[in-house]
């Protein structure tokens, strides 16, 4: 009898030590990577899994979703004044790096804070403004309607910089 009640216990022990074990390991999605802080320092968990302790590990979710985004200045709806008369538009295609070194980055952009796709959005659309405006704001209106191109070119090459610093990527921009 005393077996039988010493092979009960152990397998309930078992059990729960089971069940403990599968309620702190949490895995990374395919579309999602986390960085787990606290104790040991930040780690970044792409396509693996980890164990995340409460109270002394903290799990923030990085999406690493492609986000579209889509700037006009000027125009009708730009809300923004045009830039030496014209209106301009540009539309980019980002996402967070599917690597630990570009999570962690991303991370870090946003205070620790979750990385949804809503905030690369809104990042992205200040950072894509703000290269527009440099790149186009210092010409006049024929410039501006002759140098698309080039007006493309150094914004996007701004754009990739800026984000690029932050662990992101731009897959494309028209």
């Amino acid at each position: 009898m005393g077996s039988v009640v010493t092979a009960v216990v152990a397998v309930l022990a078992v059990g729960v030590g089971i069940a403990v074990l599968a309620s702190i390991y949490r895995v990374a999605r395919a579309d999602e990577a986390f960085v787990r802080t606290g104790l040991g320092g930040p780690v970044a968990v792409v396509d693996r899994g980890a164990f995340v302790l409460p109270l002394i590990h903290r799990r923030v979710p990085v999406s690493l979703r492609t986000v579209g985004v889509e700037v006009r200045l000027g125009g009708e709806g730009g809300g923004a004044e045009a830039v030496a008369g014209c209106a301009i538009e540009a539309r980019v295609h980002t996402r967070v790096g599917a690597n630990e070194a570009d999570v962690l980055q991303a991370s870090r952009q946003f205070s620790g804070r979750p990385v949804t796709a809503e905030t690369v959005g809104s990042f992205v659309t200040d950072q894509l403004r703000g290269a527009l405006e440099a790149a186009a704001g210092c010409r006049d209106a024929g410039a501006v309607a002759g140098d698309w191109d080039g007006i493309a070119q150094t914004a996007g090459a701004q754009l990739c910089e800026a984000l690029a610093a932050r662990g992101m990527t731009v897959e494309l921009l028209t």
